[in-house]
């Protein structure tokens, strides 16, 4: 197995998160349960360490927030004026993993050779 050049957090939801998404449709039977069951794991660059980690979510928060809320509603107007590190923090447990390793060595997550370079 190979050590990738990657970090990762899952981010999985808490309380705000079901809340919002039961609001979007009243009738809709989601529970926590079913959305903790499988969370979104996202690569990120590398971190050395656990506050580096802790830094490159400062900066990645939004986006991360606005792709988990994507997959319930594209009406932006729904989406919650806060999605700082702060309320993404409220609205989802964060695991971190600071080493991802690559299982899959002979089958590489990306083909250099399909990668466009700017001239």
């Amino acid at each position: 197995m190979l050590l990738s050049e990657r970090s990762a957090v899952a981010l999985i939801p808490r309380e705000p998160m079901l809340a919002w998404v039961q609001g979007l449709d009243p009738e809709a039977a989601v529970t926590l349960a079913e959305l903790e069951r499988e969370p979104n794991v996202y690569l990120l660059p590398t971190a050395e360490n656990q506050a580096g980690l802790e830094e490159l979510l400062l900066e990645l928060a939004e986006p991360l927030f606005v792709k988990e809320l994507e997959a319930w509603s594209s009406d932006e107007d729904a989406w919650p004026q806060d999605r700082s590190a702060t309320a993404l923090s409220r609205w989802f447990r964060l695991v971190h993993y600071v080493r991802v390793f690559d299982a899959v060595p002979d089958d590489p997550m990306f083909d250099d050779s399909e990668v466009l370079h700017a001239r």
